[in-house]
């Protein structure tokens, strides 16, 4: 009885805002910036395509990007998913009084047509055991989206076409 070398799939599908507020404010030290508070949680799809066994899923912080800086950060709870199967997974993003610092310029606080570049970034492991503990198999996959999010609405769309997917 073998099994073949499977990696779990990953598809960012989607991103509701919950809050997302941009203005002016000091940071700890005194410094006049722009400053960024959000609440937002990201939808994804695992799937496991083994068939001879379970995976335990984990992952590292959820990372939310405005030009390369971290603006809400969030976690995956840890799961168990059987063999075969997809599983729609959502981590929670959350980000307070970030600031941003020269990187905010480009940022527009007003008007009707506020959409925002970010870029969401995460990467999840999957360990499975295929004869009790005695085989241990471990993937990881790195996965980056670059998105334009509306603040206005609600939930956008992730396209696959945004997303770049690393397996290690």
């Amino acid at each position: 009885m073998t099994s073949t070398n499977q990696h779990h799939s990953v598809f960012a599908q989607s991103i509701a805002m919950d809050n997302f507020y941009a203005g002016e404010g000091t940071d700890h030290s005194g410094v006049p910036t722009k400053m960024v508070t959000l609440n937002c949680s990201l939808n994804m799809v695992v799937y496991n395509p083994a068939s001879m066994f379970g995976i335990h899923v984990s992952s590292g912080p959820v990372r939310l990007l405005y030009s390369e800086i971290a603006i809400g950060v969030g976690q995956v709870h840890k799961y168990y998913q059987p063999s075969k199967s997809h599983r729609l997974v959502s981590a929670v993003i959350h980000g307070e009084k970030v600031p941003l610092y020269g990187a905010g310029g480009g940022l527009l606080l007003s008007g009707n047509d506020v959409t925002v570049p970010l870029t969401v970034d995460f990467e999840l492991v999957s360990r499975g055991y295929v004869i009790g503990k005695l085989v241990r198999v471990t993937h990881k996959v790195h996965v980056t989206c670059r998105i334009a999010v509306d603040a206005k609405r609600a939930r956008t769309r992730i396209p696959k076409k945004a997303c770049a997917v690393y397996k290690a």
